[in-house]
């Protein structure tokens, strides 16, 4: 059973196309899912583009970690470089590159596996090379910071054929949004409204001091920089995490039928099944491109973190800011922020009093 996974993850993702995955990358990532490697699965798509799907799943080596854990790390490595050895035999086109000094590695693959060369792009990063293409990896594993831990990714990419526009009408994000406040309102939890918005004037300050207010800070238009946000937000106690996970399945789901259907917008969907602690999971993102005339972005979120587990479907214009405190925060404009009742920090409540 172990060695259908990846090809059911991608079959669900495919629907019916006839994509072709390379067996032993996905041998490989069957085996990396039992060693414990955390992965996602991601399809992407521009509009006038073919869309792709993307395996990724990182290898991280910390100072502080156990033997065990460590152990594992190395184990997954070392699948790692024998699987990519054997393919380097069969490539179109790769780059190797290895250096082990005083206990330290650095290690990076990156090859194209696509008999058709037509669309091979070819990326240099100083001395290092790049391979984009309709099949293709890339992999590297380093120091972080040029401390003792390790940093590692693993991505596999393929292109997915042409979507039929005549097979399936697109299923909009309205649509989605729709489906997915009926899905909360059947289990009875209530959504909380948000409001966030920043101004150029606002983000210029930011970059001239150091600012703790945002949690994330994703710049869809490089050529402005103000931006406002309407979110809603679900949360869920933690007692509730197997219902939070039954819940991400079927938002997942609704989701996919955006990425299984054409759709004149970007997109990426990752196929997410579960939540992880402290983890931020973007199940969703859409956008529109970067030439229209009032930019926006849909984001479809699941966070687990000691608030609870948090589902966020965020509408944004302009740039997308998270502002710290994002699960209590009624409005935050421009640093000015008012809480949920109940929900504001101790020390605001004291000075009510």
């Amino acid at each position: 059973m172990k060695r259908i996974t990846f090809f059911l993850m991608l079959a669900s993702l495919c629907v019916a196309s006839q994509a072709q995955v390379n067996p032993k990358m996905s041998a490989l990532f069957d085996q990396l899912t039992e060693l414990g490697a955390y992965h996602e699965v991601v399809k992407s798509r521009s509009p006038h583009l073919p869309a792709h799907l993307t395996y990724r799943t990182n290898l991280y080596m910390y100072e502080v970690m156990p033997d065990e854990e460590k152990g594992r790390v190395k184990r997954q490595l070392a699948a790692v470089r024998q699987t990519l050895d054997q393919l380097q035999e069969v490539a179109q086109e790769s780059y190797h590159y290895e250096v082990h000094k005083n206990g330290k590695d650095t290690i990076i693959y990156s090859m194209n596996l696509c008999a058709d060369t037509t669309d091979v792009v070819k990326h240099q990063n100083g001395n290092h090379t790049t391979f984009r293409s309709n099949e293709c990896l890339n992999f590297y594993y380093t120091p972080w910071m040029g401390g003792s831990d390790m940093d590692g990714m693993l991505e596999y990419t393929v292109t997915l054929p042409d979507e039929d526009k005549e097979a399936a009408a697109p299923y909009p994000l309205t649509a989605l949004i729709d489906d997915m406040a009926r899905l909360f309102k059947q289990h009875n939890i209530k959504p909380r409204k948000s409001y966030w918005q920043h101004d150029r004037e606002y983000a210029d300050s930011l970059e001239k001091a150091r600012s703790n207010d945002y949690v994330i800070m994703i710049n869809f238009y490089n050529d402005r920089k103000d931006g406002d946000t309407e979110a809603t937000v679900y949360t869920l106690p933690e007692e509730q995490k197997e219902l939070a996970n039954q819940l991400l399945v079927e938002v997942s789901a609704l989701a996919q039928k955006v990425a299984g259907t054409p759709q004149d917008f970007y997109y990426r969907y990752d196929d997410r099944k579960s939540f992880g602690k402290y983890y931020w999971g973007n199940v969703l993102w859409c956008w529109e491109p970067l030439d229209s005339t009032d930019p926006k972005s849909y984001t479809i979120s699941a966070i687990w973190d000691d608030y609870g587990l948090h589902f966020i479907l965020a509408q944004s214009r302009g740039n997308f800011w998270v502002p710290m405190d994002w699960y209590a925060i009624k409005t935050f404009v421009n640093g000015k922020k008012t809480y949920f009742e109940g929900m504001e920090p101790k020390k605001e409540k004291k000075d009510k009093k």
